[in-house]
C-alpha cells in the first residue's frame, strides 16, 4: 500500500480474483502494532526523537512529513481508494477481526526479512485461533536462502507454517526453502497481477491516458546507475524510439525544493506506458510481468538488491531466461527482436488455470 506500481497492482489483482470466486474481501493496511515500552522507555524515545529532528533541521535536511508523503502518494492513494477495498486490523477490536473467517497473505517479498517483520505474515497473531482459515498465495522470500533471517525467526515459522491450511510460493526456490526449513509442502504459483488478462488492466486506465503513443521506448528502472543508461540509450538509438520513464521526476531527498517534482504518476499512466511500448526495459520485477502481461519484447536488466532469484523464476516459466542482462556486455542486437508469444500465452494459460485452482480448492 505504498508508492510501488507493482505492490499495489498485486494487490489489486489478488483481491480481484478472490472476490471472482464469491468472496467478500478486504486488504490490510499493514500497521503493526507497537511493542509494550515502559514509561521510561517512552519518555527516552520520545526525547531522542525530537533531538534527532532538531538536528536534522539545524544540518539543513528537508524532513519528510506527513503532509509531504500525502502530496507524493496522492495518485496512488487515488488508485487504492478507487479499486481497493482495505480495513486497518491492527486497528480493529478482537470482535471485530474474529468476523474474518479466511487470512491469505501474500503475494510479493512478504516472506523477506530484509522489507517485512516475517513472523507476522505467518500469521503469528493468529497462531491460537484453530477456526481461522489460513492461506498464503504467491507468497515470496524474494532470495533463494533465509540468510537475512534470524534462527528465532526460523524456530518461530516452523511452529506458525503447518497451522496453513496451504501455502504457495511466487518462486521455485521458495518451494524448496518450504521443504528443506519449515517441512511443509508448498505449491509454485504465478504472481497474482498474472491472474488477470490485459483487458482488466486496460479497464484502470483514464480518460486522460485514452490517446495510444506510437514509436516509445518504455523505461521503468527503480534502481538508476550509469551501465544501465548506456543500455537504455543504445535501445533507444537502434530502435529510434522515444523514452518514456513512469516514475517521479525526482526522489525526494535532503535537497528538495519543489515536493511537486517527487509526486508519483498514476497508476494508469504506468499501465498506458506498457500499452502503447514498442519496447520495455526493466530492472524491475512487476515491469517484467507486465511486458509479459501487454506481450511487448522487452529486457530485464537484473536487480540483485531487490532479489534475483524473483526474475529467473519468473522467466524460467515462460523460456525468456535470455531477456535477462546483467551489464551492457550481455546486450546484442538479437535481444531486440520480437518475442514469441504464442508459446509464451500457451504456456500463461496452463499455469493461470492452476494458479487459480489453487485458490479454488483451498478457500473451501
Amino acid at each position: 500500500m505504498h508508492n510501488n506500481y507493482g505492490g499495489l497492482l498485486q494487490a489489486f489483482a489478488l483481491q480481484r480474483i478472490v472476490k471472482s470466486l464469491g468472496f467478500q474481501v478486504v486488504t490490510d493496511r499493514i500497521k503493526l502494532k507497537p511493542k509494550r515500552k515502559t514509561t521510561i522507555h517512552k519518555v527516552l524515545s520520545y526525547f531522542i526523537n525530537k533531538i534527532k529532528t532538531i538536528a536534522k533541521i539545524i544540518l539543513g535536511h528537508n524532513l519528510m512529513t506527513p503532509q509531504k508523503y500525502m502530496v507524493i502518494s496522492r495518485n496512488t492513494q487515488y488508485f487504492i481508494d478507487k479499486f481497493i477495498d482495505t480495513v486497518s486490523i491492527a486497528s480493529l477490536s478482537e470482535s471485530e477481526v474474529e468476523k474474518f473467517d479466511i487470512f491469505i497473505v501474500g503475494s510479493d517479498q512478504v516472506f523477506r526479512k530484509l522489507y517485512s517483520p516475517v513472523t507476522e505474515y505467518f500469521l503469528f497473531a493468529l497462531k491460537d485461533k484453530k477456526d481461522k482459515l489460513k492461506l498464503a498465495y504467491a507468497a515470496s522470500f524474494g532470495t533463494d536462502d533465509l540468510s537475512e533471517w534470524t534462527d528465532d525467526d526460523i524456530t518461530i515459522c516452523k511452529t506458525l507454517a503447518p497451522k496453513f491450511k496451504a501455502i504457495s510460493v511466487r518462486e521455485d526456490s521458495g518451494v524448496e526453502i518450504f521443504n528443506k526449513v519449515f517441512n511443509s509442502d508448498a505449491e509454485h504459483v504465478l504472481d497474482p497481477t498474472l491472474l488477470l488478462e490485459k483487458k482488466e488492466y486496460l479497464k484502470i486506465i483514464e480518460e486522460e491516458d485514452a490517446v495510444i503513443r506510437s514509436n516509445v521506448l518504455m523505461c521503468y528502472v527503480l534502481d538508476k546507475t550509469p551501465e544501465k543508461s548506456n543500455i537504455i540509450n543504445q535501445i533507444k538509438e537502434k530502435k529510434n524510439l522515444n523514452l518514456l520513464e513512469i516514475m517521479p521526476k525526482e526522489v525526494f531527498n535532503k535537497n528538495t525544493k519543489d515536493i511537486e517534482r517527487c509526486v508519483y504518476p498514476s497508476v494508469s499512466k504506468w499501465i498506458a506506458g506498457f500499452r502503447d511500448a514498442d519496447f520495455v526495459v526493466t530492472d524491475s520485477f512487476h515491469g517484467t510481468v507486465f511486458s509479459i502481461i501487454f506481450n511487448k519484447p522487452f529486457i530485464c536488466i537484473a536487480n540483485k538488491e531487490r532479489g534475483l532469484t524473483r526474475f529467473t523464476s519468473l522467466l524460467k516459466i515462460f523460456n525468456l531466461e535470455n531477456r535477462l542482462i546483467f551489464s551492457s556486455k550481455d546486450f546484442s542486437d538479437t535481444l531486440l527482436e520480437d518475442i514469441n508469444y504464442e508459446k509464451v500465452n500457451i504456456i500463461w494459460k496452463k499455469w493461470k488455470d492452476k494458479s487459480i485452482m489453487f485458490l479454488k480448492d483451498n478457500l473451501k
